[in-house]
């Protein structure tokens, strides 16, 4: 696949990605359960679509035995796997994993939760020492398949390998203080709502900084009657914050006012729109996006939350649909 298109179907994973977090957020809570069975369907698409691996694999794994050092790059996916998956991904039923797959493989943490799930069977009582040398051989695969694919670096492992070991042993809370520069400004927190006066009911008008709140309000609600899952609602907090339209509102309130605003339409719960703000927000607050799709769908809203609803047409259409 040529660089520019496996850009482009990135993109496109990441477009699917944020319309079906709900999921997406199962199939990683099943990864990271003590069930198996998300990790059965990917090894059954495994033994579908690289039968000639899992041959090599079941010729050359057994028992005790495992390839050398030299052998070990060997282990490849078939010809024509790329192809499969991005045919499997436009073409995808609803019981595919393919969607899920390539998100948490291209977006998750993919292998640093292989490697988790492998040291902890490695770790168990109950695994015998042959299966321990092909776990092990299992991990070595997962981490220098992912430095070859350019997915991971060594400094990515050797970070991983430091903050695993301040979990096991209870001490990554001190690291994290320890870390803190002390002359570094901290950002104040956005006050929650608890810390507002209670002498009055406050809507969300009341956050609102522009002086046609009331035309601004009637094209919000126009435009959460069109788009109204947890990924448009960020973009339109975005929106509002650029065009400097919100005071300060932390994320538990604005969805919750917000809901107010609009009680006819259901915006589901808090939690997936807190999931998707901090996809495009970083730590600081500041908006981090990632492709030109989400720069239109936030200037496109912003065109709509300035349109005057008497005198302009309001077109609610975006690149993003």
């Amino acid at each position: 696949m040529a660089k520019q298109d496996f850009e482009k179907f990135k993109k496109e994973i990441k477009a699917w990605l944020d319309t079906h977090q709900d999921e997406y957020d199962a199939f990683v809570a099943d990864i990271n359960s003590k069930s198996y069975q998300s990790i059965q369907r990917i090894y059954a698409l495994g033994i579908k679509m690289t039968p000639k691996l899992m041959a090599k694999s079941k010729a050359e794994i057994h028992g005790d035995v495992v390839p050398g050092e030299k052998e070990f790059d060997s282990f490849i996916a078939d010809d024509g796997l790329a192809a499969q998956l991005v045919d499997e991904f436009h073409n995808v039923e609803s019981s595919s994993i393919v969607p899920c797959l390539l998100s948490w493989l291209y977006y998750g943490k993919c292998y640093e939760t292989m490697v988790e799930r492998l040291e902890a069977d490695i770790n168990n009582p109950n695994c015998g020492r042959a299966t321990k040398w092909i776990y092990k051989f299992l991990i070595k695969y997962v981490i220098n398949g992912s430095i070859r694919n350019k997915m991971r670096t060594k400094e990515d492992w050797e970070q991983y390998r430091k903050e695993k070991a301040l979990i096991d042993h209870g001490k990554f809370t001190d690291n994290v203080i320890d870390s803190i520069n002390q002359n570094e400004s901290v950002p104040s927190p956005v006050p929650e709502e608890s810390q507002i006066p209670p002498f009055a009911k406050v809507q969300f008008e009341d956050y609102l900084l522009c002086q046609d709140k009331a035309e601004v309000l009637q094209n919000i609600k126009r435009i959460l009657a069109l788009k109204h899952s947890a990924p448009d609602l960020t973009y339109l907090y975005a929106a509002l914050q650029e065009l400097e339209y919100l005071d300060k509102c932390d994320a538990t309130t604005f969805h919750k006012r917000l809901q107010e605003l609009v009680p006819t339409i259901d915006l589901k719960g808090t939690r997936n729109f807190q999931i998707a703000l901090r996809k495009i927000f970083d730590k600081s607050g500041d908006l981090t996006l990632t492709s030109n799709i989400e720069r239109k769908t936030i200037d496109n809203i912003k065109a709509m939350l300035q349109s005057n609803i008497q005198n302009e047409e309001f077109n609610p259409s975006s690149d993003a649909d």
